[in-house]
C-alpha cells in the first residue's frame, strides 16, 4: 500500500504543477492581450470622446454630408456646357465662367469629402466601442487569445 500511496501523491503534485502552469499562463496571457488592447486604443484618433459625444458628433456629420451632397448633386447638374461664341471677348468671358464653376464645384467635392471621411472615422470609433461584447467575452477573449 505504501507505493500506491506515492503514486497518488507524485500524481496530486503533477496535477497541482499543471494546474499552478495554466493559472500563471493564463494571467500572464491576459495582462499581454490587455496591454495590447489598451495601445490599440491609445492610438485611435477618437478614443477620449464619450460614446455620447461620438453620437452627437456622427448625427452632425450626417446632416452636413446629406446637406452638402445635395449642393454638390445641385451644382453638378446645373454647371450647363460651353456655348459656342463668334467674338473673342464672348470665348474669353465662356471660359471664366466654366473655370469658376469648376473651381466652386471642385471645393465643394473636397469640403464634402472631407466631412465624409471624418463621419467614416466617427463610425469607426462607435464601431470598434461597440465590438467589445459583454465581460465575459471579453475575459475569455484575452485570456485564451494566443
Amino acid at each position: 500500500m505504501g507505493i500506491r500511496r506515492r503514486e497518488g501523491r507524485a500524481t496530486i503534485w503533477v496535477l497541482l504543477a499543471l494546474l499552478v502552469g495554466l493559472i500563471g499562463g493564463g494571467a500572464y496571457n491576459y495582462q499581454r492581450n490587455l496591454r495590447a488592447e489598451q495601445a490599440a486604443q491609445a492610438k485611435r484618433p477618437l478614443h477620449g470622446y464619450s460614446e455620447a459625444d461620438l453620437r452627437s458628433l456622427a448625427a452632425a456629420y450626417h446632416k452636413e454630408v446629406e446637406k452638402l451632397s445635395a449642393r454638390y448633386a445641385a451644382a453638378r447638374s446645373s454647371r450647363g456646357g460651353v456655348r459656342d461664341h463668334q467674338l473673342l471677348g464672348d470665348q474669353v468671358n465662356e471660359y471664366e465662367r466654366v473655370r469658376k464653376g469648376s473651381e466652386s464645384e471642385r471645393e465643394m467635392g473636397a469640403v464634402l469629402s472631407e466631412r465624409e471621411a471624418a463621419l467614416k472615422d466617427v463610425e469607426r470609433e462607435l464601431q470598434a466601442r461597440q465590438g467589445q461584447g459583454d465581460a465575459m467575452q471579453v475575459f475569455m477573449r484575452r485570456l485564451l487569445t494566443f
